[in-house]
C-alpha cells in the first residue's frame, strides 16, 4: 500500500521509456509474454507526460493488440478510449459500456469500476445506482482502490445502498491508504465530523494533509491559505 504520490513529471517520462523499452526487450529477447495492455498504458502515459503523437500511436498500437487477443485490461483500456475520446478513438459511450460489461463479465476490477461509473452518471446508459453500487462493491472487493472510495460515497450520501456512515469512512480508509487524494479529503471532513462515531481532529488534520501533497485542490486551498485551523473548528449542523 501507499499513501503519498509525489514524482518530477520529467523523471517520470524517463523512467516510464526505460521501463517501456525493458518490457519490449524482454518480449522479443527472452520471448516473454508480457501484456499489450500495460506496453499500452504505458505508452498512453508517455503521450499525456511528452504530448508526442508517437507514443500515442503505440499506445494505440498496443491496445488494439490486447483487445485481439482477449486480454481484459486491453478490452477496458479500449473502452476508456471510446467512453472518453482519447488516443484519437471517436468518443462513443454506449460502445464503452459494451465493452466495460464484458471486461467485467471476465472478473476484470477496473472494468467493474468503470462500467458502475457509468451507471451512476448515466454516461452510456440509462442511470441506475443501485448497479452502480453493486458494481462497485464487487471491484471493491477485489481491492480496486477508487472502487472503495465510490462505494464509500455512495454509503455516505445514502445512494443506492441504505446510508451508513461508518461503512462510508471504512471504506474512505482503504483507499486512503492507496493514495487517492479525493478519499483522503473525504475522509478528512469524515473525522472531523464524527461520523464512525467520535470526532478526531488529530486524524483529520493528517489526512487533510496527506490530500493536498498529493494534488487534491480543495485540500491545497485550506492548507495553502492556513486555514487548517479553521477546517477542524467548523460545526457540522447535520
Amino acid at each position: 500500500m501507499w499513501m503519498l504520490k509525489s514524482a518530477n513529471a520529467h523523471g517520470n517520462s524517463l523512467l516510464m521509456r526505460f521501463y517501456y523499452n525493458v518490457l519490449v526487450g524482454l518480449s522479443k529477447s527472452l520471448k516473454v509474454n508480457v501484456s499489450h495492455a500495460r506496453l499500452g498504458f504505458v505508452c498512453e502515459q508517455l503521450a499525456k507526460g511528452t504530448g508526442r503523437e508517437t507514443w500515442a500511436r503505440r499506445a494505440r498500437y498496443h491496445y488494439i493488440k490486447a483487445f485481439r487477443k482477449g486480454e481484459s485490461a486491453g478490452i477496458n483500456n479500449i473502452a476508456s478510449c471510446y467512453a472518453t475520446g482519447a488516443l484519437g478513438f471517436k468518443k462513443n459511450p454506449q460502445r464503452a459500456v459494451e465493452l466495460y460489461a464484458k471486461a467485467s463479465g471476465n472478473g476484470f476490477a477496473g472494468a467493474m469500476h468503470n462500467l458502475g461509473w457509468c451507471y451512476y452518471s448515466g454516461e452510456g446508459v440509462k442511470p441506475d445506482k443501485e448497479k452502480a453500487a453493486r458494481l462497485f462493491g464487487g471491484a471493491s472487493e477485489l481491492n480496486f482502490p477508487y472502487a472503495h472510495y465510490c462505494l464509500g460515497l455512495l454509503y455516505l450520501r445514502g445512494e443506492g445502498v441504505p446510508q451508513d456512515k461508518r461503512k462510508a469512512v471504512d471504506l474512505f480508509k482503504k483507499a486512503a491508504w492507496h493514495g487517492i487524494a479525493d478519499a483522503q479529503y473525504d475522509l478528512s471532513v469524515c473525522y472531523r465530523d464524527g461520523d464512525d462515531g467520535r470526532r478526531r481532529k488529530v486524524y483529520a488534520a493528517f489526512w487533510m494533509l496527506m490530500s493536498a501533497l498529493n494534488g487534491c485542490k480543495c485540500a491545497k486551498e485550506i492548507i495553502e491559505n492556513d486555514e487548517l485551523f479553521d477546517f477542524l473548528s467548523f460545526e457540522n449542523e447535520d
